[in-house]
């Protein structure tokens, strides 16, 4: 497995990543990880609560220090697609996929070790 604290190492990292997508990673697959990296634990509340005060879901998109001052439009848009990326995270976590209960994916050995 790679150190992913070695900044040498990106492109290797990159390929560990893209094998374990390679065997057709679905909606399914993508709301069981979610679930299980966010809902199952202590720690992974407090990470997903962190995205989403980072995401500023629970105020505006427009920074509040500019009442009366021009807004600068590039910021609206960095905290927009902050938020955006939040709220995808979230409801990827909120929402299962069609079908009910998928079933569970098996998981070759070799690529696990991301």
């Amino acid at each position: 497995m790679t150190e992913w604290h070695d900044p040498g190492n990106t492109d290797k990292i990159t390929d560990e990543m893209a094998g374990v997508y390679q065997s057709g990673y679905t909606n399914a697959d993508r709301y069981r990880d979610f679930v299980n990296t966010f809902r199952k634990s202590e720690y992974g509340l407090r990470v997903l609560h962190q995205i989403l005060q980072w995401g500023n879901i629970y105020g505006s998109s427009i920074p509040s220090k500019t009442l009366g001052v021009p807004v600068d439009p590039n910021e609206i848009l960095i905290n927009e697609g902050e938020r955006r990326l939040a709220l995808k995270i979230l409801s990827t976590v909120n929402v299962e996929p069609a079908g009910g209960n998928p079933p569970q994916r098996t998981v070759n050995k070799e690529n696990t070790n991301v």
